[in-house]
């Protein structure tokens, strides 16, 4: 009767002290003090588990010390659960402890933010991810000093629902957001920056990212130039629409050769070095968006370093005329020669936007201020160069065009990290929130990557959805596998290798896959109702013409 009284006791205490443990991690839980455990239930689980678990063997140990008749035994089994009560605190505590230190050093004041987005970058030319040849030296620098997330997913393979989707926390499925519907309605990140003090800044270089479709929301001043543009204004002037002069000059200008582009690329460069040699190092945000790797491929002579004895059509540049006579079987392109010279001219690009992104960052190191502020560095799609048989981005949700470089510099941390779980680039919107330490209640399906830095997290499911032409297809991807379906003709595939070259017959898998798929696609479709019942589409304010010679610039119509 006294052995079951008293291990009905220690019953009672395990229950006791199981509950106390349940309380202190939900609060911090709750409280959003643990950011260690916020955002994965896994790992909340996990510890609590871990916790009443050692809590049990402790009351068990001490229920045989009180019984043991020898000291030695009873010293030795008190040291033990003690020294176990101690290695699970530190367990337990530690992550609460380095993520208080961590976010005291990020949380000193609101730092300034600067996102630089360089259209259509193929992670695999560059060497901080892929690439063999060191062709990007600054951003491997960034690199070294940053966080580099190894697998980051973009929701779509063009840039308005690719975008969209990094300003809202939601994938394009949820916002509405496609070649039919461009308009962007939802609340951004510019918009909850500014409603919470911050001054809000943009460099936008694409065509597409204008006004005319309300991507210039929550900016205090946003810089839109494009092809449309023959004027640098300069800093204090934003950009408005397009007069009817400025369009007839700019068709003929665009007679001529590539010297108009690069006027343009040197206005381009040189108003981003004016926005940061102004940006102060707190309260401001400064979004960047370059087209170094975008079509045309027509890069300065200074980074045309592998000069080969090719003589064809592409010999200098590869333009944007010819990108819309490709999409249309007009141009074929299966010459592995001229195939090559088009790679090598889009490295010439990157070697571009590299050497960009080096004068970025030592502007803010002479100001003394790189260390003060928030640096991403990341892309709103991939590009191919016939890794599957296509050419350039917006036909297919294949690795080559929504896999993104994605680098995150955060003020005193120069140690630099690598991620290998994947992240999605919607993710960017709640990792600034929780930066800025500003609250948002509205609709959101992505999450913070700050619990990552500190804690290696599982994969985050990713969906790229919303193509620009051709069929449309959908990627579901895990972490380990990447599941497509045609949504034309109901054809599906399945991978498990990185570069998505060796397709899976597993219909069991591929029935799982699916599964999930439907399942993330039904919460979008939800959410969707919910935002459409509270906005309204803006046609009626949209110059439609402007969007015409957006899509034409572009090469996406002719």
């Amino acid at each position: 009767g006294y052995k079951n009284e008293s291990g009905n006791k220690n019953i009672i205490r395990v229950i006791k002290y199981f509950g106390l443990a349940l309380i202190i991690l939900t609060t911090s839980y709750l409280c959003n003090i643990n950011t260690y455990l916020g955002w994965d239930g896994f790992a909340l689980t996990k510890r609590l588990l871990l916790v009443s678990l050692a809590v049990a063997i402790v009351q068990v140990l001490l229920l045989f010390i009180w019984h043991s008749r020898s000291n030695l035994l009873r010293v030795l089994l008190f040291l033990f659960p003690i020294s176990c009560l101690i290695y699970v605190l530190y367990f337990t505590l530690m992550p609460l402890i380095g993520a208080n230190d961590f976010y005291r050093d990020i949380h000193s004041n609101r730092p300034s933010i600067i996102v630089l987005v360089e259209d259509a970058m193929n992670t695999r030319y560059l060497s901080l991810y892929s690439s063999t040849d060191d062709i990007t030296p600054n951003i491997t620098y960034l690199g070294v000093k940053s966080t580099v997330f190894s697998n980051c997913i973009a929701q779509s393979s063009w840039t308005l629902p690719s975008v969209s989707s990094m300003w809202t926390g939601l994938p394009p499925g949820a916002i509405a957001v496609s070649s039919n519907q461009p308009y962007l309605l939802h609340d951004t990140l510019p918009e909850v920056l500014s409603r919470n003090g911050y001054e809000t800044y943009a460099v936008v270089c694409n065509p597409l990212l204008s006004n005319s479709f309300k991507y210039s929301k929550g900016f205090d001043n946003y810089y839109h130039i494009d092809e449309e543009r023959l004027v640098d204004f300069g800093l204090d002037m934003p950009y408005g629409y397009n007069t009817g002069w400025e369009r007839a000059l700019n068709k003929a200008v665009r007679l001529v050769t590539g010297v108009f582009h690069n006027r343009l690329r040197s206005i381009q460069w040189n108003l981003c070095l004016k926005v940061l040699k102004k940006v102060p190092k707190s309260g401001c945000f400064v979004y960047l968006h370059l087209m170094e790797t975008h079509l045309p491929y027509d890069p300065p002579d200074r980074f045309r370093e592998n000069e080969s004895d090719y003589r064809g059509r592409f010999e200098r540049r590869v333009r944007v005329q010819e990108l819309s006579m490709y999409r249309d079987g007009k141009l074929v392109i299966d010459d592995e020669v001229e195939r090559e010279h088009i790679r090598e001219l889009y490295r010439a690009e990157v070697r571009c936007a590299d050497y960009i992104l080096g004068e970025m960052v030592n502007i803010l190191k002479s100001r003394g201020i790189f260390d003060e502020v928030i640096f991403i560095f990341t892309s709103d799609h991939g590009e191919e160069h016939w890794e599957h048989g296509g050419f350039e981005h917006g036909h297919s949700v294949h690795r080559e065009v929504v896999g993104v470089p994605l680098i995150i510099h955060l003020p005193h941390k120069d140690d630099g990290m690598r991620i290998e779980s994947q992240v999605r680039l919607m993710d960017i919107f709640p990792t600034i929130l929780e930066i800025t330490r500003i609250h948002y209640d509205g609709e959101i399906l992505a999450e913070s990557l700050l619990p990552s830095m500190i804690n290696k997290r599982s994969h985050l499911p990713a969906i790229s959805e919303k193509l620009l032409y051709g069929d449309q297809m959908v990627s579901y991807r895990d972490g380990e596998y990447t599941y497509i379906l045609n949504l034309e003709n109901g054809d599906d595939y399945l991978y498990n290798d990185f570069k998505e070259l060796v397709e899976l017959n597993d219909e069991a898998l591929k029935n799982e896959m699916s599964l999930y798929m439907e399942k993330y696609l039904a919460q979008e479709g939800r959410i969707r109702d919910r935002i459409l019942k509270k906005t309204l589409y803006m046609k009626g304010e949209v110059d439609e013409e402007y969007i015409k010679e957006s899509l034409r610039s572009l090469g996406y119509i002719q």
